[in-house]
């Protein structure tokens, strides 16, 4: 999975599909393993257009254990918003963020966020979504996650201009 990141933050998102395919194919009877990097492997499918690789993925993960109920739940949402079921994933968002708290992740819990902050932007739901986006820029200030900081700037900028 670190190499299928590394060749999506290249550009090279057919490889990055590929690597996540032979990973599904690597821990398809250890389903527990196939978890811990599900979050990644449906973010790589996405924004490649290959969502029935990133639902035949999710579609073989226990959700047992608070991790893994917590990946799928951000898969669910991820895959939701891409569909442009936009209620239903600032819904799953919700359901994930909650769920990271809890296990706790600040990184994914952050993700949550941002989608959930994203899908009520594109809903019109510009005041819900800056609490959403300032929660998880405070979560990403606290790892020092520039990049992410950067871009949640941006958003928050944006609402602030809608909303006056």
């Amino acid at each position: 999975m670190a190499v299928a990141l590394a060749q999506e933050a290249r550009g090279n998102r057919e490889r990055a599909v590929a690597l996540v395919e032979e990973y599904g194919h690597v821990t398809e009877d250890r389903r527990g393993f196939l978890a811990q990097n599900l979050t990644d492997a449906v973010r790589i499918c996405v924004p490649a257009g290959n969502l029935a690789v990133a639902e035949r993925l999710l579609s073989g993960v226990r959700r047992a254990a608070a991790r893994h109920a917590a990946s799928a739940a951000t898969c669910d949402a991820v895959l939701a918003e891409a569909r442009g079921e936009l209620s239903d994933a600032v819904d799953l968002y919700a359901d994930a963020a909650v769920r990271w708290a809890g296990f706790p992740s600040p990184l994914e819990q952050g993700l949550a966020l941002l989608g959930r902050g994203r899908c009520l932007i594109a809903t019109g739901r510009t005041g819900e979504a800056k609490a959403e986006l300032e929660q998880a820029r405070a979560l990403f200030s606290g790892l020092r996650a520039r990049p992410l900081v950067s871009a949640l700037d941006d958003l928050i900028a944006g609402t602030a201009a809608v909303n006056n």
